[in-house]
């Protein structure tokens, strides 16, 4: 139903322009100023519509197209002469009405160094909304700050000005608005870059909103030169994704498909008017044979549809907005499924659905519910039963399995006649039945395919008095945080102590039993949105244990026991050790990990256990199936020491950087491990991949606090774990060895 209605939305939009472009014209009027522009001394004056952009504007002056012409190989600089930071210069798309009255705009050209693509059409909006309002203005310094030695990707331009000032959309993140803004230079997106505020030395990350950063003034400066990881990056540089859905409410409703943002690459007709695009906006869609009364009709139902949307909402919204709901609201509860682990899932599952074809035409579809059984509509064989227990004589029923292509190797197996259950009545408690259970005739054709096993340990978590203990228990789950910045996850253990992992701490550690007294380092709770109310406890500098070994039992230990110095904060969360029961950890199953991948907010991810019997043909699976880095992956083996442990727990997990440190759950919802790490490589374009992922077990960990706590003379944790210790495990026959496992890495 959601992709009837959006086909309907982009049906309307493109129709209603094409067939009306006048109307569509005039509904894409804005207001009108004029302001002027400078070339070589002479001044020009310039009406605008401020629902354009100002390129636009220019491109209606004939003195400004033969300008453009004589440069055609050279970039575009405007700079501006009023705003907070006079002489800053700004985008070719660069919205009207954030250009004031009469203002005074420098055009000048400069080489084209090539490091910008001056083919790159201009994407996202068409046309902008003309309320200044809905934007927002930042400048930022052409030369970089701290450890940053070039920051634009043409030179020429730091050289020509000190400031570029950047427009965005309230909602968009800083990375995206950046990206979109396509003056900077793709390392900034790598390396883990702020915006350092002039005056008040406040640092802005790339993930932040830009909403407050109206009308500042920044330099961009690096606070680690380590390479961010392609997973990392996706999350917040889908700009395409930014610019047409989080802030399609400042579209205009109707846009003329002739109208599109240009850069200086865009050629005219020769009446000078018309705009080419290779790119056009009607090329995407395909019009549908002998729809035009059908069209007709949806578009005049069109706006009262859009009426109810309105008045169903608890908050006013604009049309614009109302036309949101259809892409926004409606995918989220699809955005679950975005998860790797997910779709991974999904996928699997998918295998067991199949094709109903009577006489080789599809009539539906149907499902493996178990053995050789599946389960369809009642109403999909309905036309060919003999009787209610029966399928015809005469005519062939067969389920077609893995037709995924046009070209695919399909499974076609046929079904037998006798009907093992059917129904199509509404019965006496008001419920409606229509199904048909149909038996295979070829057990071996479908040998493999999941029925319940990969489905089981999802539904464990799909109860609702598990949803709700483990919500609780997320509660208890932290980022740990170093100088504001994300390291790693977190949970509380007991009393006032939080566990993580040693290499989320191990960068700023004065000793084996203290961090750094020079840098921060927080807990912040209860991070489970962007605009949470979150709770920041701070870290004591005194750390209770602390271990990155591999012992003498080949069990592998990577922890950190910290101590929070606030602990009224944190009163009323459960403590994590009263949910975990000693014992080795289970081989099998479901577990759920809940974490702050990527830095940012709290997340679950279900996956399934990897048994120990079963990791080397997972390990193969993967491989074969990336076998062209083969020789990646082998040098990276041997580098990096690659070896399972004792201890160890594997799975494959969506969750990589900024989830170190996270609890692990069972079915059950008990505390079963602390998430680690995972045997990465590069893969495709130097993206971060994983052959499988682990946690380490809880047992090894907490005898190694309780020896260590009995040593340093803290009674109390020695007390508190003495019921949850492993009595044959004796301290001091530790090895350390010089392991470097490739753990999840820090992140923004």
């Amino acid at each position: 139903m959601v992709k009837i209605v959006e086909c309907l939305l982009q049906t309307v939009s493109n129709s209603g322009a094409r067939r009306t472009p006048q109307t569509a014209e005039k509904c894409n009027e804005g207001q009108s100023h004029t302001f002027n522009f400078q070339y070589k001394s002479k001044k020009h004056a310039v009406t605008c519509d401020t629902s354009k952009t100002v390129l636009d504007a220019l491109n209606t002056n004939k003195i400004f197209k033969k300008i453009k012409k004589d440069n055609m190989d050279k970039e575009i600089v405007i700079k501006r002469s009023k705003g907070e930071v006079p002489r800053a210069a700004v985008k070719t798309d660069f919205p009207c009405c954030l250009i004031e009255k009469d203002e005074l705009l420098d055009i000048s050209f400069i080489k084209n160094t090539g490091n910008v693509d001056t083919k790159k059409k201009a994407t996202g909006r068409l046309s902008f909304s003309n309320k200044s309002e809905n934007f927002v203005i930042f400048y930022i310094k052409t030369k970089g700050g701290e450890k940053v030695k070039r920051l634009m990707k043409n030179n020429e331009l730091r050289k020509k000005v000190e400031d570029v000032c950047v427009y965005a959309f309230k909602e968009d993140k800083l990375k995206a608005a950046l990206r979109r803004d396509g003056r900077f230079i793709n390392a900034i997106f790598k390396k883990q870059c702020v915006l350092r505020e002039f005056g008040s030395e406040i640092n802005y990350g790339m993930s932040n909103t830009v909403e407050h950063l109206d009308r500042k003034c920044f330099e961009i400066i690096v606070i680690s030169d380590k390479n961010q990881p392609d997973s990392q990056d996706y999350s917040l540089s889908d700009v395409n994704t930014e610019m047409n859905e989080t802030s399609a409410a400042d579209l205009k409703e109707n846009v003329d498909p002739k109208q599109h943002p240009v850069n200086t690459e865009q050629e005219e007709t020769k009446n000078g008017n018309a705009v080419k695009s290779k790119n056009s906006f009607t090329n995407l869609f395909k019009i549908i044979p002998d729809s035009e009364e059908i069209s007709r009709i949806l578009c005049a139902q069109f706006p009262f549809l859009l009426d109810i949307l309105l008045k169903r909402q608890e908050k006013p919204r604009k049309k614009s907005e109302a036309q949101r709901v259809f892409r926004a609201e409606y995918d989220k509860s699809v955005q679950s499924f975005s998860e790797v682990c997910k779709i991974k899932q999904l996928m699997k599952l998918s295998h067991s659905v199949c094709q109903i074809r009577v006489e080789g035409f599809a009539r539906g579809t149907g499902f493996l519910l178990f053995g050789q059984f599946i389960l369809t509509n009642a109403h999909v064989v309905m036309e060919i039963l003999e009787s209610p227990d029966k399928l015809s004589s005469t005519k062939s029923l067969e389920a077609a399995f893995d037709f995924e292509r046009l070209d695919s190797k399909v499974k076609l197996v046929p079904v037998k006649r006798q009907i093992a259950a059917y129904c199509y009545i509404t019965d006496a408690s008001k419920s409606r039945l229509d199904f048909a259970l149909l038996e295979l005739d070829a057990v071996d054709e479908i040998t493999g395919r999941p029925e319940a096993e990969y489905d089981k340990s999802v539904q464990s978590f799909s109860e609702v008095c598990k949803i709700k203990q483990l919500m609780r228990l997320s509660d208890s789950v932290c980022q740990i945080r170093v100088e504001g910045f994300a390291r790693g996850t977190g949970f509380l253990l007991f009393g006032q102590f939080i566990l993580t992992n040693a290499h989320v701490v191990m960068e700023i550690l004065e000793s084996p039993d203290k961090l750094s007294s020079t840098k921060s380092v927080e807990a912040a709770f209860d991070f489970e949105r962007l605009d949470s109310k979150v709770k920041l406890v701070p870290v004591k500098k005194q750390i209770a244990a602390y271990c990155y070994i591999t012992d003498a039992s080949k069990s592998r230990l990577d922890f950190a026991l910290l101590e929070l110095d606030a602990v009224d904060e944190i009163t009323g969360r459960p403590e994590l050790l009263r949910y975990y029961c000693p014992g080795p950890p289970p081989s099998h199953g479901g577990i759920c990990i809940v974490g702050h991948p990527e830095g940012g907010i709290k997340r679950t991810d279900p996956c399934f256990i990897i048994g120990k019997n079963k990791t080397q043909e997972a390990a193969y699976k993967h491989i074969s199936e990336n076998i062209n880095f083969i020789n990646v992956i082998t040098q990276r083996c041997f580098e990096d020491k690659w070896d399972i442990y004792e201890n160890q727990i594997n799975y494959n997990s969506c969750f990589f950087h900024g989830s170190s440190g996270s609890p692990v759950f069972d079915e059950d919802c008990y505390l079963i491990g602390v998430h680690t790490g995972g045997y990465v490589y590069p893969g495709e374009k130097g993206k971060t991949r994983s052959i499988v992922e682990y946690s380490y077990s809880m047992q090894s960990i907490l005898d190694m606090i309780r020896a260590q706590a009995k040593i340093k003379g803290l009674h109390e944790i020695v007390n508190i774990l003495e019921a949850y210790s492993d009595k044959s495990y004796e301290y001091g026959t530790a090895d350390q060895e010089n392991e470097t496992d490739i753990e999840m890495e820090d992140c923004d």
